[in-house]
């Protein structure tokens, strides 16, 4: 793969390969992400909350990053979401939910952005992410959210990876874990 990385923290990114490019930029500036889209495939959307704060980067992110995708003609999409803005789950979650309602309620809103696209997209529910090793994963449908699950970074990017070309889950939302 060629990647280009839009980044609001270049100094975070700690790899460096002959076929990735790093931008700095906004990820809710239109005008940045359209440069940054021309000439590509697929978009990986990772845009995530920093804070427990209400915050609306991750719907303003995505109806910005939807426009810049329809300007350049790139159809597919890419984007994380959370297990928790799924519906179930045990008496346990609870708790996370409410703690981090605004987060939530956000990526809630993100999905309703990228539901309502042409795009070929696909939304994936992450559950706690760790700095782990790369792992295998299963992709799970309709999987309600999980309090003692967790996956690493890397397997999330390797997942994401291999569903750019997987059209079985285009206009899907799924999860992941780990596989045991």
């Amino acid at each position: 793969f060629e990647v280009t990385a839009l980044v609001r923290s270049p100094q975070k990114i700690q790899i460096q390969n002959e076929g990735l490019r790093v931008v700095t930029g906004n990820p809710l500036d239109e005008s940045i992400l359209a440069q940054v889209l021309a000439g590509h495939d697929a978009v990986l959307s990772t845009i995530g909350h920093l804070d427990l704060k209400r915050s609306y980067v991750v719907t303003d992110g995505a109806r910005a990053l939807v426009m810049a995708m329809k300007d350049n003609n790139v159809r597919r999409l890419v984007i994380i979401s959370s297990t928790l803005v799924a519906p179930g789950g045990s008496f346990l979650t609870r708790i996370p939910r409410y703690i981090t309602r605004h987060a939530l309620n956000d990526s809630a809103e993100m999905e309703k952005v990228i539901k309502r696209t042409s795009l070929d997209w696909t939304i994936v529910r992450l559950v706690r992410l760790t700095n782990g090793p790369e792992t295998q994963y299963q992709i799970l449908e309709n999987e309600p959210p999980s309090l003692s699950a967790s996956i690493s970074r890397k397997t999330v990017a390797a997942c994401m990876l291999n569903l750019i070309s997987n059209e079985s889950n285009f206009k899907g939302t799924i999860s992941i874990r780990a596989s045991r």
